[in-house]
């Protein structure tokens, strides 16, 4: 179970959508039955991929993630919420320090921010509509 652990760490699964991208599901265990538990629904049906991704990888979208918010607030922001699922913690060790460095610089190195370690956050996929995702970084700007 530990090698599981381990290997779903760094391997969620992805249900890929219509636009290319994939919403992200965290195996967190394997059922008595050989099923695999995730943190959220998948629904009936659906095709999964095992994903793989490197640090560099999740730097790049907590940058792409702030750019975004950054992007869609129009003039002086007062501030930011930064949304961070708790999985990516683990991948990332101290270098999560690297991804709050980025974001910060991405929004501004004077914005405020605050936020928290989360088991899955709800936000939009380039705009699209809401759904909760897991392993991701979600931004809120806040305009001035």
């Amino acid at each position: 179970m530990q090698g599981f652990a381990r290997f779903a760490m760094t391997h969620p699964l992805g249900i890929p959508q219509a636009n290319g991208e994939f919403v992200i599901r965290e195996p967190i265990s394997i059922g008595p039955d050989g099923s695999v538990r995730c943190v959220a629904e998948i629904p009936d049906g659906s095709l999964v991929r095992v994903m793989e991704g490197a640090r560099a990888d999740l730097l790049d979208a907590a940058e792409g993630a702030a750019t975004l918010a950054r992007k869609g607030t129009p003039g002086a922001l007062g501030g930011a919420v930064v949304f961070d699922c708790f999985s990516r913690y683990p991948i990332l060790g101290e270098e999560i320090r690297d991804e709050l460095s980025r974001v910060q610089e991405a929004l501004g190195e004077a914005t405020p921010l605050v936020g928290c370690l989360t088991l899955g956050e709800v936000g939009a996929m380039g705009g699209g509509v809401p759904q909760f995702h897991n392993k991701t970084v979600v931004v809120l700007a806040l305009p001035g």
